[in-house]
């Protein structure tokens, strides 16, 4: 997201050449991938893991909103752009940005990931890890 610039993981996702052209995972893809660093992680003889999930795109200090909210009630902007382009100055024509959907679309896909991070610390409470 530090490039205000979503794409989609697709094919090689899982691949570390090929995961270079997404910025966003699915999370299809996310899980996947979680599965398989949890299984190394369980491999360390540690007493204590900390998971932490991640922030909504639109709270991370990356990009600010241009506008006014969408809609009455709602959480996003027209836009995000960098912290420094003010309202005025902003044109999405020049400047990169995410529209509010892409953030909304991103930040109900980190919801995902965060269900599937506390779902796997969930399960490995059950069998008596921390």
């Amino acid at each position: 997201m530090t490039q205000l610039k979503v794409a989609w993981s697709g094919e090689g996702y899982d691949d570390l050449e090929h995961k270079k052209a997404y910025t966003v995972w699915d999370p299809s893809h996310f899980k996947d991938e979680l599965r398989q660093i949890v299984a190394q992680v369980r491999q360390i003889a540690a007493r204590h893991v900390i998971w932490c999930t991640v922030p909504h795109v639109t709270i991370a200090p990356l990009a600010r909103g241009i506008g006014a909210k969408s809609a009455p009630g709602s959480r996003y902007f027209p836009y995000y752009t960098r912290p420094w382009i003010d309202d005025d100055t902003f044109s999405p024509v020049l400047h990169p940005h995410l529209t509010g959907q892409e953030a909304e679309d991103v930040d109900r896909a980190i919801d995902l990931y965060n269900e599937a991070i506390t779902d796997q610390v969930r399960t490995a409470r059950t069998t008596g890890a921390d």
